[in-house]
C-alpha cells in the first residue's frame, strides 16, 4: 500500500509539519527542520476541491504525494549539488489550483522517482545516488 504525504494546517501540535499516512492508518509526522527522501512518487491532487480553494472557498485536504517509501535522511554536500540542478515543485491552491514546477508547468500525477523534501522545498532528486545520503529514519506502518 502507497504512502501519502502532505503538508499538514489543521490546528494543534503538528501543524505545519509533513504528516505521512499508510492508507487511512497513521503513520508519522516529520518537522520542517528534517530532510525527507521518498521513493517511488506521484504528485496527486483533487482538481474539484483545488479548484474551489482557488475561487475563494476555505482550505480543505486536496493534494499529497503518493509514494512507495518514506524516510528521514542527512544529505552530503554531493547530494546538493545534484539538487541545485533539479526541478521543483509546489502547490499552494490559494495560487494556481495544481501542482506546478519551477517553470510554472502544470505537473498533477507527474511520476517521479526519487523526491527530497528540505525545509517546504519539494526537489525531484532521481540522479542522487546512496553515497549523496545517509538514512537516519524508516518510516513505517
Amino acid at each position: 500500500m502507497k504512502y501519502k504525504v502532505r503538508f499538514h494546517l489543521g490546528r494543534g501540535p503538528h501543524y505545519q509539519k509533513w504528516q505521512i499516512k499508510q492508507g487511512t492508518s497513521l503513520v508519522g509526522y516529520a518537522d520542517q527542520t528534517e530532510t525527507l527522501l521518498l521513493v517511488g512518487c506521484k504528485l496527486k491532487n483533487r482538481a474539484t476541491a483545488s479548484r474551489k480553494i482557488f475561487e475563494g472557498a476555505n482550505k480543505t485536504v486536496c493534494a499529497w504525494i503518493e509514494c512507495d517509501s518514506v524516510a528521514v535522511i542527512q544529505a552530503t554536500d554531493s547530494a546538493w549539488a545534484v539538487m541545485d540542478r533539479a526541478n521543483y515543485y509546489q502547490f499552494n491552491p490559494k495560487h494556481y489550483p495544481a501542482w506546478l514546477n519551477d517553470h510554472s508547468e502544470e505537473s498533477d500525477d507527474k511520476e517521479i522517482g526519487i523526491i527530497v523534501i528540505d525545509s517546504g522545498t519539494i526537489i525531484e532528486a532521481n540522479e542522487l545516488t546512496t553515497e549523496d545520503i545517509k538514512i537516519e529514519k524508516v518510516f513505517k506502518c
